[in-house]
């Protein structure tokens, strides 16, 4: 009996294909020319999701944060609970200043992926930015517990940690006395994590942004 035949793999669709090049080139700090794939992407298929989110990502990567707004809100209006997407839009936001509506964004995300990492350390770090310290440790432990690797995660949360132990002792204090305890911030936060090895701080952090796969398959990439 001869043995069983088996019908060879079908190539990816072109677009597929072209999707796949323009990530690798975005990967690659190749912006241009990623930009250049997307765009043909969008041609061949009005409306791709990942084409349009990744668009946003190269604008808000050259600091237009204008246009990565407006082209990753017509992502959302595709995919309004796109966790990666509202996310990005919230360090849009986030960059610019415009903290109360970056903390609405960051909260959608989590609400639509409660486990995103990402999305839970930037929900804390603007919590952080506008001076809510207390609150932004519940997302920042969520954050820590889903990747304990994360080392910029871990700093956050050991400075917010060591900030709500240190707050209460500042009452009553004031001059040389506040500035003395209030030093005992960082070395609380330390003792809390290990320090991480890229030394990666919290403004690093609000400006990476986010990129995801396509194929359905949801992936943060460190550009």
């Amino acid at each position: 009996m001869p043995p069983p035949r088996h019908a060879p793999p079908r190539p990816a669709a072109p677009g597929a294909q072209l999707l796949n090049q323009a990530i690798a080139l975005h990967q690659a700090g190749r912006l241009d020319e990623a930009e250049s794939h997307y765009r043909q992407v969008l041609q061949a298929t009005p409306g791709h999701f990942d084409a349009t989110h990744l668009l946003g990502v190269i604008a808000l990567q050259r600091g237009d944060l204008a246009g990565a707004e407006a082209q990753i809100g017509r992502a959302l209006a595709l995919k309004p609970k796109d966790a990666p997407a509202l996310a990005n839009l919230g360090t849009a936001l986030m960059r610019a200043d415009r903290l109360d509506e970056a903390l609405v964004q960051f909260e959608r995300a989590v609400k639509a992926q409660p486990g995103f990492a990402a999305g839970q350390a930037n929900l804390g770090t603007v919590l952080r930015r506008l001076g809510r310290v207390a609150e932004s440790v519940a997302p920042l432990k969520r954050a820590y517990a889903a990747d304990p690797k994360a080392g910029e995660t871990a700093d956050l949360l050991g400075a917010s940690l060591g900030c709500v132990a240190v707050i209460p002792l500042l009452n009553g204090l004031d001059g040389p006395s506040t500035i003395v305890v209030a030093g005992a911030i960082a070395a609380l936060g330390a003792a809390c994590f290990k320090r991480s090895a890229t030394g990666a701080g919290e403004a690093e952090l609000a400006q990476r942004p986010l990129l995801l796969r396509p194929v359905a398959v949801a992936v943060l990439l460190g550009i």
